[in-house]
């Protein structure tokens, strides 16, 4: 039937990045499946168009749509879509800072995609509470979902969710002092690019750029560095995904900054902070107040300085506020990056 031909048609576009006609295929399918009350198609339209909305950074947009897709899927007790669903919801509730409502709605995802043994579900939701892991501070955690999510897409041979687990391991790596895991990671992934083209426009084209632009950075190469920062920008901004364009330009200051060139690196730190205007997430936003801050701090513009970490601070606390156990707030709290921004608010 048409709802499900636009369905599939939609989720075929969008995983080869032609994501104004996947947009535009989900919308019929999804019209036509409510029209006919045809639910596994609305179920199916709607789970993919919420992965949509979450891959553009609309935020805001994809939530209603993946709550509604998780609703459905829960009352035809749909064992392959739901999970898939609720890992996608509670990456947007991360985005968003409702860090525990996100690790839950993950770790609901993570309990069914076991009892049902879903292994597409189970290449991906370990991805997502890695990264949240990593983001509040838990980096034993993190390291934790994200290996076993490697060792789980090469039994599997789901060369997408590998390459996603790997990616991941490169921040966690950098973070843990291992350059040499990080490298090894970023070995590792290149061969997945040859195998696996599904969405390959967000893995590799966006993600991966990221990744090396981190890894370089972290180890004084600025040129690759730069290099990867900038495909990373071209990239998003040709898809239109403006958290990625906020990373870049936060990359790109960061490079600038350590290569002397203030002036350059002020611009595009500043620059950094538009994408949040229209599309806040805060657990992202607050980083790139940061890295503005330490540079107003080392110009001796003391007073700038102090805003970019007031700023930073007021999206730590909210952060805070929504982390409901005591123990994982208590280790957010403690990051040297956020008490970084303590200090610097304070003055």
């Amino acid at each position: 039937m048409m709802a499900e031909v636009d369905t599939a048609w939609g989720t075929y576009q969008n995983a080869c990045g032609q994501l104004a006609e996947a947009d535009a295929a989900f919308e019929r399918g999804i019209s036509v499946a409510r029209t006919l009350k045809h639910r596994p198609a609305l179920v199916m339209g709607l789970t993919f168009r919420g992965i949509l909305h979450f891959w553009q950074s609309d935020y805001a947009t994809a939530e209603p749509v993946q709550v509604e897709a998780c609703h459905l899927a829960a009352e035809a007790r749909d064992g392959f879509f739901l999970p898939i669903a609720l890992s996608y919801l509670g990456l947007t509730l991360a985005n968003r800072g409702r860090i525990s409502e996100a690790m839950g709605s993950m770790q609901e995802a993570l309990d069914m995609a076991r009892r049902n043994n879903n292994a597409v579900a189970l290449s991906r939701i370990p991805n997502g509470m890695g990264w949240v892991s990593r983001e509040i501070g838990d980096l034993r955690t993190a390291i934790a979902f994200n290996e076993g999510c490697v060792e789980v897409s090469r039994r599997t041979k789901a060369a997408e969710g590998e390459a996603n687990a790997l990616l991941n391991l490169v921040y966690d790596y950098l973070l843990a002092g291992e350059p040499g895991k990080c490298e090894h990671a970023l070995e590792c992934i290149l061969p997945l690019q040859e195998r696996e083209r599904w969405n390959r426009w967000r893995f590799y084209g966006i993600r991966h750029n990221a990744a090396q632009a981190e890894y370089w950075l972290a180890r004084r190469k600025l040129d690759r560095a730069e290099e990867y920062a900038r495909t990373l920008l071209a990239n998003a901004e040709q898809k239109g995904v403006p958290k990625y364009i906020a990373v870049a330009r936060r990359l790109l200051g960061e490079i600038a900054a350590v290569n002397g060139d203030a002036t350059m690196a002020e611009e595009e730190l500043t620059r950094s902070l538009e994408p949040f205007a229209t599309h806040p997430m805060p657990l992202i936003e607050w980083r790139n107040h940061v890295a503005l801050g330490r540079l107003l701090a080392a110009r001796k513009r003391p007073g700038a300085a102090g805003e970019a970490f007031k700023r930073a601070e007021t999206l730590v606390r909210e952060l805070a506020g929504n982390i409901s156990d005591r123990a994982q707030r208590k280790v957010f709290l403690e990051m040297d990056a956020v008490r970084e921004v303590v200090a610097g608010a304070a003055g």
